[in-house]
């Protein structure tokens, strides 16, 4: 009981806070019966009207079989969302070994089309044997001191990596078996972690889309067709900010756009931010935001809709498309605005030292047990915002300014990022 009030108290502490816990266990079909009630009844741990905590299991396919056991029949019930991992198909192999190929930094694909299909074939699609593989084949032609990677050196890597069973005409079916996964989420709110309504937050999801987003397929654009569409969309802010307002159930005309200074205070409550920052640090924050690229001469506002780990999704000229990170990041020098939702005294950011209704509310939202009307900005608050701010990605600098602001104000309704793009 003691470790469990303690636990609990976490979670009071962490959900104060506007942060979200999740537990992920691995290998999770390794687990005895009675330890995996134990995990259950964690799923206890709330408030009136919210989980304090998200379970993940994930573990190979004997994990389905196990949570089919009668004993484990209560726990099964609290599962809200299944996920079964299949082995990657020819397109998907390629994809995933271009965005390999591109995080390590680099440049020209080493893999012709016959070497991506051989080594599909050879893994079965399984992303660890495609590791496996690939690693093995690029040292052989270094070793080789060859200018590219072909079939033949794909079945060398092969042959020296894999088990002898794999060898056989059975391997492709055993690799398919061993890369199934499957994947549990226990507890009740999944997607909302604050204290809005429950229908707050996939309202917000879909306000960043136009339609069905899993039947509506985005057009993606290379770096020329890219440059191209940003020259011929022009330098004038207003469409974008449209776009902007639109998100947020804002009328077109509800700000003035000035080239000089391009956004300013809306009215109660709607705030607006601008200056220059990272994309991670952005996406962070979790709102559409816009971004000012360049084409040669030639400058243009883009909303950002969404992001995943390769491509960002973004509104340009009254048309949505992706564009890989890399590709964007070549045309954008950080610039940004945007809009969010916070109280009005908020219009001027707590600075250190300072007292007054925009440190109360800081204190308020971060160390509420300690909030005071008269609490300064001390070093403690200090402290909590660089815990804060370390905790959502944003720049660990102690200083509540418009970013911070934005993510602490992120419990009030508004469109979120996607972070599915299809």
């Amino acid at each position: 009981k003691g470790l469990i009030d303690a636990l609990n108290a976490f979670l009071l502490a962490a959900y104060a806070q506007g942060l979200r816990v999740v537990v992920l266990i691995d290998e999770a079909q390794n687990l005895p019966a009675d330890t995996l009630e134990q995990v259950r009844l964690l799923t206890n741990l709330e408030t009136d009207t919210q989980k304090l905590l998200q379970i993940l299991l994930l573990g190979q396919p004997e994990l389905r079989s196990l949570l089919g056991k009668p004993e484990l029949r209560q726990l099964a019930q609290r599962i809200t969302a299944r996920y079964h991992l299949a082995p990657l198909d020819a397109k998907e192999t390629d994809a995933y070994l271009r965005h390999r190929w591109r995080v390590a930094g680099g440049t020209r694909f080493p893999l012709d089309g016959k070497a991506v299909a051989r080594l599909h074939a050879r893994s079965g699609g399984v992303p660890r044997l495609l590791n496996v593989i690939a690693e093995r084949a690029l040292l052989a032609g270094y070793a080789r001191d060859a200018a590219g990677i072909d079939a033949k050196l794909i079945d060398l890597a092969a042959d020296e990596v894999l088990p002898p069973v794999m060898q056989s005409h059975h391997w492709r079916w055993l690799a398919i078996v061993a890369a199934v996964a499957a994947m549990a989420t226990l507890g009740f709110a999944v997607v909302q972690w604050r204290s809005a309504p429950a229908s707050a937050a996939p309202t917000a999801i879909a306000s960043a889309t136009t339609g069905n987003p899993r039947t509506q397929k985005t057009q993606s654009l290379d770096a020329d067709q890219f440059s191209r569409r940003i020259a011929a969309t022009g330098a004038s802010p207003l469409p974008a900010w449209q776009a902007l307002l639109a998100q947020w159930s804002l009328p077109s005309n509800a700000i003035t756009v000035d080239p000089a200074g391009p956004c300013q205070r809306l009215q109660d409550q709607v705030h607006c931010v601008q200056g220059r920052s990272r994309l991670d640090t952005l996406l962070a924050v979790d709102r559409p935001i816009l971004l000012r690229l360049h084409a040669s001469n030639t400058r243009a506002w883009a909303l950002l809709l969404g992001a995943d780990a390769r491509s960002v999704r973004l509104e340009l000229g009254g048309q949505r498309f992706d564009v890989d990170r890399q590709v964007l990041q070549a045309q954008w020098d950080g610039s940004y605005a945007g809009l969010w939702r916070g109280p009005a005294v908020l219009d001027t950011p707590p600075t250190t030292g300072s007292v007054g209704p925009a440190v109360n509310w800081l204190w308020l939202r971060l160390l509420p047990q300690s909030a005071s009307a008269d609490a300064a900005y001390d070093t403690t608050l200090r402290d909590a915002v660089r815990n804060f701010q370390n905790a959502r990605g944003l720049p660990t600098d102690g200083v509540a300014g418009p970013l911070t602001l934005m993510a602490l104000a992120n419990g009030l309704p508004g469109p979120r990022l996607l972070r599915a793009l299809d």
